[in-house]
């Protein structure tokens, strides 16, 4: 959500509407949602605000933990306040307000007993992770998504970043061929070439 009037904030508020905050969507896209969404105005409201990244094609990737550096980062930059969006925010908003906005808070979004086993794990023997003071704040300002071990429901998906449900090579392989193709068939693979020479 962007550009949100005070009068809109009222309503989210009295209507519990849930709201994403799509942070590299805006910034690809130029929308201003994040210099004119208010999301710590609607967090403050008690607005279930959480953090997405609009899908791959708005937004180019789909790193939750990039997403909250952006989210942070710009908003520290819109309000010139370093202190606002602090890393424990963001990541309420990337889980417990995730949760929350699908709807699912009582099954997912935090590490409670009754809960789904969702977890992702990051190796912090990395230089992103030195010194750790705050391990939410070098989580957020120095590191990027590609988790170490990833457990969904108590099953592990990922492990040692290696990927247990699907062959990663053949998958990454078939949608390169099916996006070259899809390009090609629409005509637009010409609009994305690169205005410099790729070599």
């Amino acid at each position: 959500m962007g550009w949100a009037s005070p009068r809109e904030l009222v309503l989210l508020k009295e209507h519990d509407v849930k709201v994403s905050c799509t942070p590299s969507a805006g910034c690809r896209l130029g929308f201003g949602s994040m210099e004119f969404g208010r999301f710590p105005e609607m967090l403050e409201m008690g607005v279930a605000v959480a953090l997405g990244s609009d899908g791959a094609m708005s937004g180019n990737y789909l790193d939750i933990v990039r997403q909250m550096y952006l989210a942070a980062g710009a908003t520290k930059s819109q309000h010139l306040d370093a202190t606002v969006m602090p890393p424990e925010t963001v990541l309420e908003m990337a889980t417990v307000h995730g949760a929350r906005a699908a709807l699912w808070d009582h099954e997912i979004g935090s590490l409670e007993p009754g809960k789904k086993a969702d977890l992702a794990m990051f190796a912090m023997d990395g230089p992103e992770w030195r010194p750790v003071i705050n391990p939410l704040a070098n989580l957020v300002y120095a590191c990027r998504g590609g988790a170490d071990t990833v457990i969904v429901d108590g099953r592990i998906l990922m492990e040692s970043g290696v990927v247990q449900t699907i062959d990663e090579a053949a998958t990454l392989s078939e949608c390169q061929r099916r996006a070259e193709a899809i390009a090609a068939r629409s005509g637009l693979g010409e609009l994305a070439h690169p205005r410099w020479p790729i070599l």
